[in-house]
């Protein structure tokens, strides 16, 4: 082996190797201790205004300013509503076994947020559904929605 080759071997595995495993240690322990705060803070809450029908207190205290924008208050309820007539009444939201929430960034707009899978189980059906949740005020917002579909994301209201 030249001493080339050994030097990009001793700069990998006392560099590169540690930076690596760092990474995962940090992301792990990230979601581990953000991931019940969300289900506590965001879901529960928020699964139970929906069934109690306030769709108002679920928009205005558990929405992101973004998505305050992208969605009215009218398209909102009548999001629900479109839900409500299709599946039946919200029983559960649950999150995902296999998909936590975990944080992830923009690159171009350095904009953090967190991905995690949920299925909202209604009286007639089970909706696989994503939400990007961001931190605002204090406290985590929904930010966006998505319904997993044959292996794609399409934008609903959920």
């Amino acid at each position: 082996m030249r001493l080339r080759d050994r030097l990009l071997l001793l700069f990998f595995l006392v560099v590169i190797l540690p930076l690596g495993v760092y990474g995962i240690y940090a992301g792990y322990r990230e979601t581990a201790e953000t991931h019940p705060v969300i289900v506590r803070t965001l879901i529960e809450p928020y699964a139970e205004a929906l069934k109690a029908g306030d769709y108002s207190g679920a928009y205005h205290n558990h929405t992101s300013s973004k998505f305050r924008k992208a969605y009215s208050m009218d398209a909102y309820v009548r999001g629900q509503k479109v839900n409500f007539d299709e599946f039946g009444p919200l029983e559960t939201i649950a999150v995902n076994e296999n998909e936590a929430f975990q944080s992830a960034n923009n690159l171009f707009s350095w904009r953090k947020y967190y991905h995690g899978g949920l299925t909202y189980r209604y009286r007639k059906a089970e909706v696989w559904v994503g939400w990007e949740i961001v931190e605002e005020d204090g406290a985590f917002k929904i930010d966006d929605t998505f319904q997993a579909f044959h292996e794609r994301w399409d934008p609903r209201v959920f």
